[in-house]
């Protein structure tokens, strides 16, 4: 994709997630307009998955170039379709939303302050730097899992989307759990939750892999892999619902604290975590092939097989060391603080609800 295709998503994605900020304001119902937005995402994805896997790549397509170019453009017209489809579905209700007040001076000449203002808040800083962070695992690893599946268990293309819809099933069983749980628990666990999920689908099997315990292969490796896709599916979905919910609840706690609104800086935060922390798992994984010397032709070649160091190599980066990245985040976001009890304070302060029970 185009450095301008992905600028204008990015123009079109922070206000509009920014939107979920406005559309609730409990801190439980934050969550279920999350969930309900990562539904479609995850509809979508499915449809791409399944068109990518079973039309453009199969048999080995995945390792011959013919198949890309179809497939980048077919995504594009879905995405066209789609985001003029949600364009015009929010077009009225955005309207109709109190408009922020317009600040004199150029945009740019304020934008460095208010992101000044906004690292101000502590609780941004630790979801922004976590998000960063646990991203950057998240890229990491999936930037390898074709050449895991292909070059270590050995999977054909046709079989690999499998895998992903036992992952995309998993996410929407985190996705639309979330909200429940945190019905009875603090967004902060469900996070934890998450975090111990995927740290656990990056080293159960890679850990049998490596300890010589365990590798099935080709279609015998299929259900083990779904399974482990499965159980990080949901804690992606944990996780990506409750981080929006947590960055509109701190946005919340910066007008408390400042007297400003600053939601859409905040999403747009958010989002930057995801796209440059996906970014940088992609360069270090890419910088990883290189520093163990994974052979660089060999993805051209359908069915050739790895040396056994080359694929413990390619495990320890693809399992082990996305799991120790992500036990970094989690440390630094333990620290959070934005519980039910304090969020109802801030906006009884706010003027928007009373105390929770």
């Amino acid at each position: 994709m185009s450095v301008a295709a992905r600028s204008a998503i990015s123009l079109f994605n922070v206000p509009y997630i920014a939107l979920g900020a406005e559309m609730a304001t409990d801190y439980v119902e934050r969550t279920s307009v999350v969930m309900y937005r990562a539904v479609a995402g995850l509809v979508t994805a499915v449809m791409i998955t399944a068109a990518g896997y079973s039309l453009f790549f199969a048999n080995g397509g995945l390792q011959r170039p013919d198949g890309y170019p179809g497939f980048g453009w077919s995504v594009a017209g879905l995405l066209l379709a789609c985001m003029t489809l949600c364009c015009l579905g929010v077009w009225r209700y955005a309207a109709s939303l109190p408009q922020p007040e317009q600040a004199p001076g150029a945009m740019w000449r304020r934008l460095p302050g208010e992101v000044v203002e906004i690292f101000g808040n502590r609780s941004f800083r630790l979801l922004f730097v976590s998000a960063v962070i646990l991203f950057a695992a998240l890229g990491l690893n999936a930037s390898l899992n074709n050449h895991a599946f292909i070059f270590v268990w050995r999977m054909k293309s046709e079989l690999i989307q499998f895998i992903g819809y036992a992952y995309m099933i998993g996410i929407l069983l985190g996705v639309t759990g979330a909200p429940m749980l945190q019905k009875v628990m603090e967004k902060k666990n469900v996070v934890v939750f998450g975090f111990a999920l995927l740290i656990a689908n990056w080293l159960v099997l890679q850990g049998l892999m490596l300890a010589g315990v365990y590798l099935p292969l080709g279609h015998a490796a299929l259900l083990p892999m779904q399974i482990n896709s499965f159980v990080a599916g949901i804690g992606t979905g944990f996780v990506s619902v409750a981080y929006p919910s947590m960055m509109a609840d701190a946005a919340d706690e910066h007008e408390h604290l400042f007297g400003r609104r600053r939601e859409g800086l905040y999403f747009a935060g958010l989002g930057f975590a995801g796209k440059a922390a996906t970014g940088l798992g992609v360069m270090a994984a890419g910088v990883a092939l290189d520093l163990v010397r994974f052979p660089k032709d060999i993805g051209r070649s359908v069915g050739a097989v790895l040396s056994h160091d080359m694929q413990v190599r390619l495990v320890l980066i693809w399992g082990p060391v996305a799991a120790v990245i992500a036990v970094v985040s989690l440390v630094i976001f333990a620290s959070y603080s934005i519980t039910r009890a304090r969020h109802a304070e801030i906006a009884l302060a706010l003027g928007r609800s009373s105390p929770e029970a």
